[in-house]
């Protein structure tokens, strides 16, 4: 049984963005971009995250910030360079030892970073 982790709100906000969404297995999926017309691979996460297994992959990730209610859609290797400059996580023990780094909240920071993103 295929998982479905979008939920209606998701999907309604998709529709204006998007042309047509194949879900897969786990919590990732190829959308068409209604912007250019090109299939993008998109990862679903439920905050801000970098992960190692992601670099090189020309993937995006989708998530909800829950404190503003805004989504937004991320290049994940450009935000993590562009943020990686501003903050310095990659030092942190998370990134080094497990290859991922997330935050539960997003700063001032980051919300210019991700304005862009906003979908």
């Amino acid at each position: 049984m295929q998982k479905n982790i979008l939920n209606n709100k998701l999907i309604e906000i998709f529709k204006q963005k998007v042309y047509f969404i194949h879900l897969s297995y786990d919590s990732s999926f190829i959308a068409t971009l209604n912007l250019n017309n090109a299939s993008k691979k998109v990862q679903t996460k439920t905050r801000l995250t970098f992960d190692q297994k992601y670099l090189g992959n020309d993937l995006y990730i989708f998530f909800e910030d829950k404190e503003s209610q805004m989504y937004f859609l991320y290049p994940h290797d450009i935000l993590l360079y562009r943020l990686s400059i501003l903050a310095n996580f990659k030092n942190t023990s998370s990134w080094k030892d497990k290859g991922i780094y997330h935050w539960p909240r997003l700063s001032n920071i980051q919300k210019l970073e991700l304005f862009n993103y906003k979908l």
